[in-house]
Order: structure tokens, then C-alpha cells, then sequence
């Protein structure tokens, strides 16, 4: 037992002994713990009864007592009725301040659309008009459709706002704007059929009823001889020959107002020799004209319906329509010497003959000038052809009657060449012109047998 205590004294003290050499740290840590707490929000949320009215401002989130102001400004055509709680008023004054309360709130901008008066100045006679009553008031931005009835054949309706708006068709449908205005109806004489005008008249598509052009014969009476026109018109078309004689009256017209409107419904077109392909042609003779390819031979009278012209639509802007006519109206040259356009016996054809065989004085009021010696009618030049027909198949045109019976070209898939008013810089002959399969190339600016598609701007 003394042995067993001794040993237990010793390991003891040999444990001692290593703790006393070792390093202990008796440094504490001491950890500390911040809470922070954030302090409550509560939510300001801002409606409109009417989505487009206007604009709140304000809405947001906020503490419990801040000072919060509210805002409402309506837009152009509505008014501001107030600020509302539920069904609880609050103010009628656009700006509203309150202190926030321990709660979400929700509060609503009232807004009403106001109304404008819309008065209608109907000025064509017989024309009636449908879509609302005229001196009523009627809200912001809905849509008015007005159309009419009765609206005579060959005229189109102009509407003409005060608030300086303009629209031509003969209905027309327009958002109410944020004033009272008046719309005042106008005639325009001309027509608008989607992307064609119809506008003016000329000799165009051949009678083939024989019962018709019997009594047509009856009326234009005798035909005309090289020594009496009697009541027909020498069309003045010649052509030199090889001893450079001018030949001539080879081709006389006559108007006829059958049903006594005064306006004209028929051209006779009496042809005593055909029309050579060019004023410098040798003779008169079917190898040098295409009268006889085209069925007209000569000794022989035929007789053209006086029809609407169709234009196509160019370019249009607020002001103005870019037309030209859809097909190909007359066979003529451009001029005899030379291949300038200005000065040409084109030129004076086109803003001579053409426009007053066409177009009555309302009808010419509408035409704008071109800005060169006063015209009012020309010819595409060879730049705006490309211009307005960028892809070739689409220049291509075919010609009237008419204009076949003035010796027209016609290729075998029934399409014509068109003269441009452009000359070839390094030929003092040639012009542009348009070919039947639409490629530009060139010709002498003396051949008859090429085509014209006049160019008008008109204005709305």
C-alpha cells in the first residue's frame, strides 16, 4: 500500500513538473451582438380611373408621420375631378398633402374626358351626310365617321377643318380633337379610287357598234377632202419626202356632244394617208406606219369614246397628288429638229391640245405649275422613271385605242414604248425612252410612232 501511494506522489509530480513548462493564454474574448431594427413602412398606392387621363405622382412607400404630398395633372382633352378615397372625397385640388398614417392607403385620381362641339358647313348641293349631327359636342378622341351620299359622278368630297386639317374622300373617319371645330364640305372634280384618280376627259376606247357609228356618221356629216375640211379639223401631222416636199393633210378629227351636255362623248378620226413612223419618213405607205398593223386603214372613219382618265398616283404629299396617267393616251412625236423637250412641238402638244381637250376650267384650277414656262402638263424624265419604277416590269403600260389609231408601236405582248422628256447627251436626235418590256434605250425624237403617258400635279 506505502508502495502504490509513493508511486501516485511521484507521477504526480512529474505531471506537475511538465505544466509548469508549458505556455498557457489566459487572455478572454468577449463577443458583442448589435440589433438594429428597422422601422416600419407603409404604402401609398396612387390609381386612375381613367388610364390615359393623366399623371399622379406621389405614390410610394413611407414612415408612420411623414409628410406626403400628392399630385395630378391631366392630359390635353381630360379635366381633373379631384382625389378620392374609396367613395370618400378628399379635395378637388390637383396637389393633396397628408400625414401618413400606421396603414397602406390607396387613393384615386378622377379624371373626365371633355367634350368638343364638331359643326358641319356642308357647301355641295344635293349631298347628305351621315355619322353624327352637326353643333353637338362629342368626347376626346373618339372616333367620328362621317360618309356621304349623292355625291355626283366624277367629283370627290374635300373635307376642310379650322384647326387647319385637310382630307379628299368622299368618307372620312377622325379622332375628336381637344377643340371645338368646324368641317366644311367642298366638290372636288375629280375622282379617287384607291391608288388611281380619275380625272378629266379624252378619246380612248373604239366604238365597234355598228348602229352607233352609223348615226355618228349621220351627224359628223361630209368627210373632209385636201380641198374642204367642211366641219372636221386637219390634225396638221405630216411628213417630208424624198424630194423634201412636205406632204400633208393626211388625218383629220372631229368632237361630237351627242347627248347636248356640252360636254364632249365622241372623236371621229378620218384617215385620208397614213401617218409615217417619222416626219422625215420617205412616203406614206403601210411599211412606214403601223395605223394598219393596229386595224385602221385608210379611207376610213372610226370613231372614240370621250372616257374618264385614270392617273396613277406618283408621290403625294399635304398639299399635292404626282400623277401619271395609267396608260399610254397619244401617239406623238417630240420634236423635228433637235431633242430638247422645252420649246418642242410636244410641249405646246401637251399644254395646248392635250389639257384643253381634257380638262374643263375647274378641272384646270386644280392643276399645279410645273415651274417652266407655266405648264401644267408634261412628260417623265428618264431619272424619275427610275425614280418611280425601280423594277423594270413595272414601266411597262399598254395604249389606248385611240392612240394606236395615231400610229402607236405595239409589241406582240400588246405593250408600247414611252418617250421620256430626257435627251441623249452625245446624239443631238435622241431621247430616253422607255421600251415595251421596260429597259431604257434610246430613240430619234422625230418618231410618231413612240407614245406619251402625260404627268400632271394636282392639288388636293
Amino acid at each position: 500500500m506505502k508502495k502504490i501511494s509513493k508511486m501516485f506522489i511521484g507521477l504526480l509530480a512529474i505531471s506537475s513538473l511538465f505544466a509548469c513548462g508549458k505556455k498557457t493564454d489566459t487572455k478572454s474574448t468577449t463577443i458583442t451582438t448589435q440589433t438594429t431594427t428597422e422601422e416600419t413602412k407603409y404604402k401609398l398606392e396612387l390609381t386612375k380611373n381613367i388610364a390615359d387621363a393623366g399623371v399622379v405622382t406621389g405614390g410610394n412607400s413611407y414612415k408612420e408621420g411623414s409628410q406626403v404630398t400628392i399630385g395630378a395633372t391631366a392630359n390635353t382633352g381630360y379635366s381633373f375631378l379631384g382625389w378620392y378615397n374609396g367613395e370618400q372625397e378628399l379635395t378637388k385640388e390637383a396637389s393633396y398633402s397628408l400625414t401618413m398614417p400606421s396603414s397602406n392607403l390607396k387613393y384615386e385620381a378622377k379624371f373626365s374626358v371633355n367634350k368638343y362641339t364638331i359643326t358641319i358647313d356642308n357647301q355641295v348641293a344635293g349631298v347628305t351626310i351621315d355619322g353624327i349631327t352637326s353643333g353637338e359636342e362629342y368626347d376626346y378622341n373618339s372616333v367620328i365617321d362621317l360618309t356621304t351620299t349623292n355625291v355626283a359622278a366624277g367629283t370627290t368630297i374635300k373635307w376642310t377643318r379650322s384647326d387647319n386639317v385637310s382630307f379628299v374622300g368622299n368618307n372620312y373617319s377622325f379622332n375628336v380633337p381637344a377643340e371645338d371645330i368646324t368641317i366644311t364640305l367642298t366638290s372636288l372634280p375629280y375622282e379617287i379610287d384607291g391608288n388611281i384618280i380619275k380625272l378629266g376627259y379624252y378619246p380612248q376606247t373604239k366604238e365597234i357598234d355598228n348602229s352607233v357609228i352609223q348615226t355618228l356618221n349621220e351627224m359628223a356629216g361630209t368627210i373632209p377632202t385636201t380641198t374642204d375640211d367642211y366641219n372636221w379639223t386637219n390634225y396638221g401631222y405630216y411628213y417630208v419626202n424624198s424630194t423634201s416636199t412636205k406632204q400633208d393633210k393626211l388625218m383629220w378629227y372631229i368632237d361630237l356632244d351627242t347627248d347636248g351636255d356640252g360636254k364632249n362623248d365622241y372623236r371621229g378620226v378620218y384617215i385620208r394617208k397614213y401617218r409615217t413612223d417619222s416626219v422625215n419618213d420617205l412616203d406614206s405607205t403601210t411599211f412606214f406606219s403601223n395605223q394598219d398593223d393596229n386595224n385602221f386603214t385608210k379611207g376610213n372613219v372610226y370613231w372614240f369614246k370621250y372616257e374618264l382618265i385614270e392617273w396613277n398616283i406618283l408621290e403625294e404629299n399635304n398639299n399635292n397628288y404626282k400623277l401619271i396617267s395609267k396608260l399610254a393616251l397619244d401617239s406623238q412625236y417630240i420634236s423635228a429638229s433637235g431633242n430638247e423637250y422645252y420649246g418642242s412641238y410636244l410641249e405646246n402638244f401637251l399644254n395646248n391640245d392635250f389639257l384643253n381637250i381634257s380638262f374643263t376650267t375647274s378641272e384646270k384650277d386644280c392643276l399645279v405649275e410645273l415651274g417652266i414656262n407655266d405648264d401644267l402638263v408634261t412628260i417623265l424624265t428618264k431619272n424619275e422613271v427610275e425614280k418611280y419604277y425601280p423594277v423594270i416590269t413595272d414601266r411597262v403600260c399598254s395604249a389606248t385605242s385611240y392612240a394606236k389609231s395615231q400610229n402607236a408601236k405595239v409589241s406582240s405582248s400588246g405593250n408600247v414604248w414611252v418617250f421620256t422628256r430626257t435627251p441623249l447627251g452625245s446624239n443631238n436626235k435622241s431621247v430616253y425612252m422607255v421600251r415595251y418590256n421596260g429597259e431604257i434605250s434610246d430613240m430619234y425624237a422625230v418618231m410618231t410612232c413612240y407614245t406619251i403617258r402625260p404627268v400632271i400635279i394636282l392639288s388636293k
